[in-house]
């Protein structure tokens, strides 16, 4: 009803608060004052939230796909960089506006930034909320409940899965790494520390990968017993975090343990995505969504991917005739916008093949 239908390309949705008919988005972009009123920022705030228990009941990566959408292009927009904890109460989309741009529900000489003390909005409130929740989109456990469906059975009938495996099928703890943001977690039921690097894909030169390690480590006596006591949301059929007792579990850091890692569609538009395990080549099904390894992990252990970016378009969810020329342009999972504001619009002339 609201991704395929009524979303733009950033993930975002609503035009001036309001979800209008269905695959009609395209009469919405534009100059002001029409184009200074999409996606409210609550609205994007609380679909993740959507997404997130959607995840957790169905260990479908397809909502953490969407996460990953409305994370990068919608709620990382929404705070001002050089001034933290201005925040927008919707995000302007369309050739020719600006985020700087007067509202028509504001005519404030700042657009629609909000003054860090001065304003409270709902907007302010789900803003501050959606950062400090970034974290807890990255990594997830799985729980001992089912997910809806299995990667054997998808594979059985020859179609590729974008689920998860469900819990009561793991024969070993699972982390599943579903964002590509430098996170250390404190895996308790694990007993170890993973750690995540990632490369800011906004600030790697085009035509280098998206380069993403991650290692393990046992955890001290000292952060066992505080990560006995830490919790994470819980995410994704799929549990963060877990219960395990160093004292009861002498094993729980010398176990095995199965680590699972989101490839999304995006990854396989370009050159092939590509493993490495302390320098061995780890090969990855074509087209598969996930790369998924299970084996007694030592501090030595260097797991490293690449994903390669490429250009891209996509469509409006809108068939009209009259915006049959409207595309987003995509470098991997990032929406472009031009730098345009000061010259006016500016067309792209693009070549459909």
């Amino acid at each position: 009803l609201i991704r395929s239908t009524r979303s733009f390309a950033t993930g975002g949705s609503t035009h001036g608060e309001v979800w209008g008919a269905p695959r009609q988005l395209g009469g919405t972009l534009g100059p002001p004052p029409v184009g200074t009123q999409h996606q409210e920022s609550c609205t994007t705030h609380n679909m993740l939230k959507v997404a997130a228990k959607l995840l957790r009941w169905t260990g479908d990566y397809t909502y953490a796909d969407f996460t990953e959408r409305a994370l990068l292009n919608s709620v990382i927009g929404t705070m001002r960089g050089s001034e933290p904890g201005a925040l927008l109460y919707t995000l302007p989309l369309g050739a020719g506006v600006s985020k700087r741009d007067k509202q028509a529900w504001r005519t404030s000489e700042r657009g629609g930034w909000s003054h860090a003390h001065d304003d409270l909005w709902c907007c302010s409130g789900t803003g501050i909320e959606a950062f400090a929740k970034l974290h807890e989109h990255v990594f997830a456990t799985n729980a001992t409940t089912a997910a809806a469906a299995t990667a054997a059975t998808a594979a059985a009938d020859g179609r590729a899965s974008s689920r998860a495996t469900p819990a009561h099928a793991a024969s070993t703890p699972e982390l599943h790494v579903l964002q590509y943001i430098s996170t250390r977690l404190t895996w308790k039921a694990a007993g170890v520390t993973a750690e995540l690097q990632a490369t800011d894909l906004s600030r790697v030169p085009a035509g280098q990968p998206l380069a993403l390690s991650f290692t393990m480590s046992p955890l001290a006596g000292a952060e066992m017993a505080k990560g006995a006591r830490d919790g994470t949301a819980p995410l994704g059929g799929l549990v963060a975090g877990g219960a395990a007792d160093p004292h009861t579990d002498p094993h729980a850091s010398s176990q095995r343990l199965t680590i699972v890692v989101r490839i999304p569609g995006w990854a396989w538009l370009g050159a092939q995505p590509s493993a490495r395990l302390n320098g061995e080549p780890v090969p990855i099904p074509k087209h598969a969504r996930s790369l998924r390894l299970s084996r007694t992990w030592s501090p030595a252990d260097l797991l490293h991917l690449e994903l390669w970016p490429t250009l891209r378009l996509e469509e409006p969810p809108d068939s009209r005739p009259q915006f049959a020329s409207l595309r987003a342009v995509f470098y991997g999972p990032l929406l472009l916008a031009a730098l345009a504001h000061e010259a006016g619009v500016r067309r792209l002339g693009v070549s459909p093949a």
